[in-house]
């Protein structure tokens, strides 16, 4: 990777992590100017960085962002993007969640307790194959004018929040899948 993208990877990180109130330590983050500089690569920043959680889903972002993962626009994707971050991390790391699961960042507690907040877990394959036609069916958003992208994009991401296919970590899957 050229120094412009690497900066853009560990950019992209801090920021993936910013959202969900991450912050990787000082010692992850002298290391990640190394990386960022040339100075090491993505596997010696990997052993440099430190073990802790915040610390591991952010070098585990960069990781995914250099060494890529198969882009297949369904579930596999998420499923490989979800593995790439939070191996190590989290137990269930990839798979997919088998209960269904419930809003717990509101201040409306009748909403908060609706579990229809997003899909039902014993459909999400289902789910995901209907996301995944609609997205073949528009070309994968490819050469598209922007205006159309946005309002498609904006669609899919949602269709793909709703679904919420893991236990933890939707989101910032959700954002790598949609870069």
């Amino acid at each position: 990777m050229t120094p412009a993208e690497r900066a853009s990877a560990v950019a992209f990180a801090l920021k993936n992590c910013a959202l969900e109130s991450m912050t990787p330590s000082d010692a992850t983050m002298r290391a990640a100017v190394r990386y960022e500089h040339g100075d090491i690569d993505v596997t010696r920043l990997f052993d440099d960085a430190d073990d802790d959680r915040d610390s591991a889903v952010f070098v585990r972002t960069i990781v995914l962002i250099e060494r890529r993962w198969p882009a297949t626009t369904d579930l596999d994707e998420l499923r490989a993007i979800h593995r790439g971050l939070f191996e190590g991390v989290f137990n269930d790391a990839g798979r997919l969640r088998t209960r269904d699961t419930v809003r717990e960042s509101t201040d409306d507690r009748t909403r908060a307790r609706n579990p229809e907040a997003f899909f039902p877990a014993n459909l999400i394959e289902t789910g995901a194959l209907n996301i995944a036609t609609e997205l073949a069916d528009r070309r994968n958003l490819n050469n598209l004018d922007r205006g159309d992208f946005i309002r498609q994009l904006a669609h899919i991401y949602d269709e793909l929040g709703y679904l919420h296919p893991f236990k933890g970590g939707n989101a910032m899957t959700l954002r790598i899948f949609a870069s």
